[in-house]
């Protein structure tokens, strides 16, 4: 089997992540969901109820937002570019796709061997496993003024290519996360790109 590259392996994907994207319930309180709130799958992961036909998150109130899952509104004065990759987004959230989602044993683990930078300063982070641009807001517990509550970022998704003929798969993730640096917490959405060579054998995998 040749290797097969889909169209959106190229193409620039948005992610933006509020902290209620993502919710986790146990057994008792999936059954006692908030009436915005649907169960996937999984157990325990729920996600957002779509939409009314028609609805514009452009035009849409904060409320509204919230209600629907969507990421909050940047203040277009006082975060231009923010908003402005937020607007692009939201122009082409046209379709709520419900999601069918797998628990893998896949897993890259934190950070390994590095510096962390210093608070307050955006710096590109190196480590023998991650690299990245990591943003410090210097809290240490949430507050008001200067916790972040949203993220967003914009890349290409790699080719996925092995790095050897070896009969072993190759895994690679990016993403755009929420803690996590330097502790077990994390939140996190973004894409899995993995191939996998032996002879003249080849496979690619890509998940979002």
């Amino acid at each position: 089997m040749k290797n097969t590259k889909f169209n959106f392996v190229s193409a620039a994907l948005l992610f933006m992540l509020p902290l209620s994207a993502v919710q986790t319930f146990g057994q008792a309180e999936t059954e006692k969901l908030p009436a915005n709130r649907l169960a996937t799958n999984l157990p325990g992961a729920t996600t957002a109820i779509a939409p009314p036909e028609g609805f514009n998150p452009i035009d849409a109130s904060d409320g509204e937002l919230a209600l629907y899952g969507f990421p909050p509104r940047p203040d277009a004065t006082l975060q231009p570019k923010a908003f402005a990759t937020w607007s692009k987004a939201m122009s082409r959230s046209k379709t709520r796709v419900m999601p069918v989602l797998e628990q893998t044993n896949i897993f890259h683990g934190p950070a390994k061997s590095v510096t962390a930078p210093k608070i307050a300063e955006t710096t590109s982070t190196t480590s023998s496993n991650w690299s990245a641009v990591v943003d410090f807001s210097g809290a240490t517990s949430y507050n008001n003024t200067s916790t972040f509550y949203y993220i967003y970022s914009e890349y290409v998704v790699p080719v996925a290519e092995a790095v050897s003929c070896n009969a072993t798969w190759d895994y690679s993730s990016s993403w755009v996360g929420i803690d996590g640096y330097g502790t077990p917490d994390v939140l996190q959405a973004g894409t899995e790109a993995d191939a996998y060579c032996s002879g003249s054998t080849t496979y690619t995998y890509y998940s979002p």
